[in-house]
């Protein structure tokens, strides 16, 4: 039957091995046979009987337990389950926060979106997914940790430096650290972190460039030049 082998040691035994899923409930006959040389033979035929194990919990993926995001950016992920009965998980979320949502594709998969705003920086929030059959369930917290940031403080010290166009240099192309938040490397503002922003730093610190963008957090304008309680381009 599926999930099950056997094996000839070639020394007159053999070992049979059978681990069935839990959708193989029922009885199955193995006929194990022997031959010699010359092609005579004797067969035995083995009965096997697999009993019913019951409902089974569905099982979630592991999931990253600690985000970190960044407002503005924000973040997203999937969360996905199995059920050994090979049924289909029901996928829900449960603690959302404001501006951030779950969909269900009823596929055993679901998308986690988090797009917090300025209201929500420095907060914490524990959120739980849940994965279920309908009578058992599986679930699993994840803490999301919403920061502000500097744009072009690549490596959280506070400040924009010359050090943040090396952390940069690094992360694009020496393997180095991501910045965190990832924005936070986004120098020029374009939604991408590229060459271009550790070269805009340098221009920006040392030959009279433009400063990083100031932020705006859902259209409020982040404050006089550029500065506010979230940004602080260092000048």
């Amino acid at each position: 039957p599926p999930n099950s082998k056997f094996i000839d040691l070639f020394n007159g035994t053999g070992i049979f091995n059978f681990t069935p899923s839990f959708v193989q409930a029922g009885t199955s006959w193995v006929s194990f046979v022997a031959t010699d040389p010359t092609s005579l033979a004797d067969t035995e035929q083995v009965r096997i009987v697999v009993t019913e194990a019951g409902n089974q919990s569905p099982v979630l993926a592991p999931i990253q337990t600690e985000w970190i995001i960044a407002a503005v950016y924000g973040e997203s992920f999937t969360v996905s389950a199995v059920d050994p009965d090979s049924t289909i998980p029901g996928l829900t979320a449960i603690q959302l926060p404001y501006n951030a949502s779950f969909y269900d594709s009823g596929n055993g998969v679901g998308l986690f979106n988090f797009t917090p705003d300025s209201t929500q920086a420095d907060s914490v929030y524990e959120i739980i997914f849940i994965a279920s059959d309908g009578l058992l369930a599986d679930s699993q917290a994840v803490i999301c940790s919403v920061i502000a940031y500097t744009r072009g403080d690549a490596n959280g010290d506070g400040n924009v430096s010359i050090v943040d166009a090396v952390y940069l240099v690094n992360y694009l192309f020496n393997e180095g650290p991501a910045p965190v938040p990832w924005g936070a490397g986004d120098a020029n503002g374009d939604g991408n972190v590229s060459i271009v922003d550790p070269v805009y730093l340098v221009n920006y610190l040392f030959n009279d460039g433009p400063p990083p963008p100031k932020i705006e957090w859902m259209g409020i304008d982040s404050g006089e030049n550029g500065k506010s309680k979230w940004e602080n381009l260092g000048n």
